[in-house]
């Protein structure tokens, strides 16, 4: 049987970041749509429907903790996993991502192999938490 390779939104307004993520990513056998800012972000995750977004937090405009927000409060994206991908390192900045209900946070530069780890176990996580929904639906 075939496998359908899972979508990836990556967003970020540094054209030379997405364009080595998105290189990354394909590398690793994902599908991957991309966005150079949060207003493009959210019209292709609303009509992609990706498996997964990765976002940056610092861009112009609707910065990643905006675009969480909107995203969460549409039926059509609230349940889409979302990894912040950025250059902020506090420790404050972790916790706002956690209180937005973001799935997993990780720092620029980044190591190829971590950041397909990290978007692998977020969507196992996704997948296991839909297999057990089915299995306990009345």
């Amino acid at each position: 049987m075939l496998e359908i390779a899972k979508k990836v939104l990556l967003i970020d307004d540094d054209p030379h970041q997405l364009f080595a993520a998105s290189l990354i990513v394909k590398r690793f056998g994902f599908a991957v749509v991309t966005a150079g800012d949060g207003a493009s972000g959210l019209e292709l995750a609303r009509t992609e429907r990706p498996d997964i977004i990765v976002c940056d937090i610092m861009m112009p405009g609707q910065n990643g903790f905006m675009l969480k927000s909107l995203l969460a409060k549409d039926p059509l994206t609230a349940e889409i996993p979302f990894i912040f991908l950025t250059a902020r390192t506090l420790q404050a900045d972790k916790l706002a991502a956690l209180e937005h209900g973001v799935d997993d946070y990780l720092t620029k530069p980044f190591h190829p192999e971590e950041l397909i780890g990290r978007i692998r176990a977020v969507l196992r996580r996704y997948d296991a938490g839909r297999r057990q929904g089915r299995t306990e639906a009345p």
